[in-house]
């Protein structure tokens, strides 16, 4: 079975775009907002009182390197399309895409910000249809001749390569240097283009590797606190989502031989009021809505999330091509066909090496 690359390239959109999010100002509520001080809370991990604060303030330690890894399944129903490769009836595509990046602490800013350099290590994919894989590859091996479909070429270039972040005092992502030569390095010259993957790899998608914790509150808080998150993901060509979501520290936990604040939260996804997007994929696939939930677990002896679990299900809407042949111009469209994509994606702290 041939691939559909254009639907190959709207899964990484989808896969890649799964982090971000705005500061949030909301206080955490009930059972449990305390005063009590960072060091307060980081000897409740250490004592192992479960009653005790836990301070959730990220931490970027200078002279660090902070490795991850980032896991992506991801199962969609694919309707049938005829005049496209395979389109001949329905399809379940299983798209899997791995990815591994170290963020390294450079040094302190004025104000107290930092600048962290990011550096792309490798990134592996496989797609399945109806359970046969039609594509896998992965850049810690021998390139096999998957370059001609778009999305591959790119992520084999992107491996070794870095760039600069500039983060404020609240550790937001102020500006990113060298982001035009990433750019032409990896893309060539469809970097300026309509192409979906470039178009996805802009500054917004930096920001969002970035923004793991920054809707956590600013002060401490007990177990049974609960607290909301509004914030913007961009999904590549396809635009901009809204998450509103409802955060509650469960408890302290065992995760990875630490002791952790264990959270969970839930909420929407729906398009960014507004926004249109715009681009090839635009014209072909949209999203309309979805669920999210997780959990994640912050470490406040480094000060931060070393393990973050999300299971997403979103609604997706295609436009059904028009199928080839005499009268095709005359043929009304297909109305488009809804579908559900399923996403799982794991973010975990694998290195942690600090000065």
């Amino acid at each position: 079975m041939k691939l559909n690359p254009y639907l190959v390239v709207g899964s990484l959109a989808f896969a890649l775009a799964v982090v971000g999010c705005k500061k949030s100002t909301d206080a955490p509520q009930t059972n449990g907002s305390s005063g009590s001080s960072s060091g307060t809370a980081e000897s409740a991990a250490a004592t192992g009182d479960p009653d005790e604060a836990a301070a959730l303030k990220l931490r970027w330690a200078v002279g660090g390197r902070f490795g991850h890894r980032m896991e992506v399944t991801q199962t969609m129903q694919l309707p049938a399309m005829p005049g496209m490769p395979g389109g001949g009836k329905p399809t379940t595509q299983e798209f899997i895409m791995g990815q591994d990046y170290s963020l390294n602490v450079l040094r302190e800013r004025p104000g107290g910000g930092r600048e962290v350099e990011l550096e792309f290590q490798s990134a592996n994919v496989s797609v399945s249809m109806n359970g046969n894989e039609v594509l896998g590859f992965d850049t810690r091996g021998e390139a096999t001749g998957d370059e001609s479909y778009p999305g591959v070429k790119p992520l084999r270039q992107m491996v070794g390569k870095k760039l600069t972040l500039l983060l404020d005092a609240s550790n937001m992502v102020e500006r990113v240097e060298g982001l035009t030569e990433f750019r032409d390095k990896v893309f060539g010259d469809a970097a300026s283009s309509q192409d979906p993957m470039a178009a996805m790899f802009g500054e917004d998608y930096f920001k969002q590797i970035m923004s793991q914790g920054c809707d956590l509150p600013a002060q401490p808080v007990k177990p049974g606190a609960t607290w909301p998150s509004r914030f913007d993901i961009i999904m590549g060509p396809l635009g901009k989502a809204t998450l509103d979501l409802t955060y509650t520290f469960k408890g302290w936990e065992q995760r990875e031989k630490r002791r952790c604040a264990a959270m969970t939260y839930a909420g929407s996804i729906s398009p960014k009021a507004g926004e249109q997007p715009s681009g090839p994929l635009a014209a072909m696939m949209s999203m309309t809505g979805g669920q999210c939930s997780g959990k994640s677990w912050f470490d406040p002896a480094i000060g931060m999330i070393i393990d973050n679990q999300v299971d997403q299900t979103i609604q997706v809407r295609i436009k059904l091509p028009v199928p080839p042949g005499p009268g095709r111009n005359a043929a009304p469209p297909a109305p488009p066909a809804e579908t559900t994509m399923k996403q799982n994606v794991s973010i975990k702290l694998v290195e942690d090496s600090r000065k």
